[in-house]
């Protein structure tokens, strides 16, 4: 067993890296599916931060979830506020639809989960 510090920190491989490309299918208000690829950020501190300061507010502690860990190919949130994913960022888009939000979740919930060894 080594004593925790940075080094050991860094081998054990509990900094979040670079986002991880993933490919999202979804279907639009008018049936059609679509596919893009997403860029996900691992869970972190920042992002645990953001969700209790949302729920601890009366917020929407998912779509903080969602803003903080969809990214684009340039590393910039998709969805700068939770507002942008609730509707309350703008009135004439209104909320996600509910297929685009179960798949972001979908592909935050892979990079996320535990890896299995072997």
């Amino acid at each position: 067993m080594s004593a925790l510090n940075l080094n050991s920190i860094r081998e054990a491989g509990a900094f979040t890296g670079q986002p991880v490309k993933k490919t999202i299918t979804w279907t639009n208000g008018d049936g059609d599916e679509v596919a893009n690829d997403v860029w996900v950020r691992r869970l972190s501190y920042a992002s645990a931060v953001g969700e209790v300061r949302a729920f601890n507010s009366g917020g929407e502690a998912t779509a903080e979830r969602i803003s903080a860990c969809i990214l684009d190919e340039s590393g910039a949130r998709v969805f700068p506020t939770a507002g942008h994913i609730t509707g309350e960022h703008d009135d004439v888009d209104g909320a996600l639809c509910d297929s685009l939000v179960y798949a972001l979740l979908g592909v935050i919930g892979e990079v996320n989960a535990p890896k299995p060894k072997g």
